[in-house]
């Protein structure tokens, strides 16, 4: 949890690979005019011809390899010092960063196969994520081709995309990075639709995935809340496919949240590190059933049963009551769809529902958030 020592290594260890940061705005101005150029040449084919030639143009392949390693190790300190500054423990201004972000990227494509394809996509996410944190939002678009390489090395590679990054190749996830609104905080915080993770704190994609996961969630109950269909259903579909849609893929996202116990180091991937968001699934779960019974599918709800039930431990400790409210809700219908006779405790477990419903609204009178809403 030391990042101002952590960052003062990373700068220690760019200085010893004969790499140091920028220490005057002229400075920062040349490094950052050789990064925009150098990373224009690598787009074309003669950044690529000289990269595939690092170490000279002699065949001494052990000098290549040695340079494309020092390449990789660099991309990776410069990678995550991007990673700090974005989460706020690392200083310096945005021409600093985008520095930083383009020489990360810069490298990594010189690195050639010493770097994993993962860790060289996250890269390139790093560079999109500069992009809409530090650019107008007329220049977001340049996001778009930073996402493309980053599909397009996985893709070349026939390897699959790391899990943590494959909701930015859905549509709805690649308009809600580039045109969403979005930020990266220094000190993520959990909520009650969602976990941060262990992760969040100087992972900034790991943040963005937690915005998208509650956009999901957002979408999903206005799609509950008001059916009524703006386009006529084709065959196959059903009144609440929009909101299964988005559902399913918040399912997904929550199966790959880095809500894990991973350590922050310099040559691991945190995109290829997965974990459970449970809040997000236990929220998507009860909507499911929701959904179910209003299409009078019973046994698909009764599936889903168990999963309701269990609600996550941090929703029990958390003081706003909303999750409460909504976990008796569930039970008032499951206990009057199940047994005969058994209105007395279904209006029993409404009262507390209800109770646990004002009881949010008073707690929280203030809140805006979209969800909330």
């Amino acid at each position: 949890g030391d990042f101002a020592q952590a960052s003062l290594h990373l700068w220690k260890a760019l200085k010893a690979l004969g790499r140091p940061l920028p220490t005057s705005n002229f400075d920062l101005c040349c490094s950052l005019t050789w990064s925009i150029i150098r990373y224009v040449l690598q787009r074309l084919w003669v950044g690529r011809w000289l990269a595939g030639r690092a170490g000279g143009f002699r065949r001494d392949h052990q000098l290549k390899d040695d340079v494309r390693k020092s390449c990789r190790e660099a991309a990776l300190v410069y990678h995550r010092l991007h990673q700090l500054h974005m989460t706020g423990k690392h200083a310096g201004g945005h021409l600093s960063a985008i520095n930083m972000a383009l020489s990360a990227v810069n490298l990594a494509d010189c690195a050639g196969n010493t770097l994993s394809v993962a860790t060289l996509a996250e890269i390139y996410v790093g560079a999109a994520l500069r992009v809409k944190a530090s650019l107008h939002r007329r220049f977001h678009f340049l996001a778009r081709f930073f996402l493309c390489s980053a599909r397009q090395v996985c893709l070349a590679q026939s390897v699959s995309i790391p899990p943590a990054m494959q909701w930015l190749c859905h549509p709805l996830g690649h308009r809600f990075f580039v045109d969403g609104d979005w930020s990266v905080r220094s000190s993520p915080r959990d909520t009650i639709y969602s976990t941060a993770g262990s992760e969040g704190a100087v992972d900034p994609l790991a943040q963005v995935t937690q915005a998208f996961r509650e956009h999901l969630l957002e979408k999903a109950l206005y799609c509950v809340a008001q059916p009524e269909q703006s386009k006529p259903l084709t065959e196959g579909e059903g009144e609440f496919s929009d909101a299964l849609e988005y559902l399913q893929l918040l399912n997904g996202c929550s199966d790959a949240a880095a809500v894990t116990n991973h350590t922050f180091s310099i040559s691991s991937s945190m995109a290829a590190v997965t974990g459970t968001d449970p809040v997000a699934k236990w929220w998507a779960s009860i909507i499911i059933v929701a959904i179910n019974w209003l299409q009078g599918d019973d046994e698909a709800a009764q599936r889903l049963y168990p999963v309701v039930e269990y609600m996550p431990k941090s929703l029990h400790d958390y003081e706003n009551m909303l999750p409460k409210a909504a976990l008796y809700t569930f039970k008032a219908v499951r206990t009057l769809f199940g047994k005969q006779d058994s209105t007395q405790v279904s209006l029993g477990q409404c009262e507390k529902a209800s109770g646990y419903l004002r009881d949010s609204l008073s707690s929280s009178p203030s809140s805006n958030g979209n969800v909330d809403k």
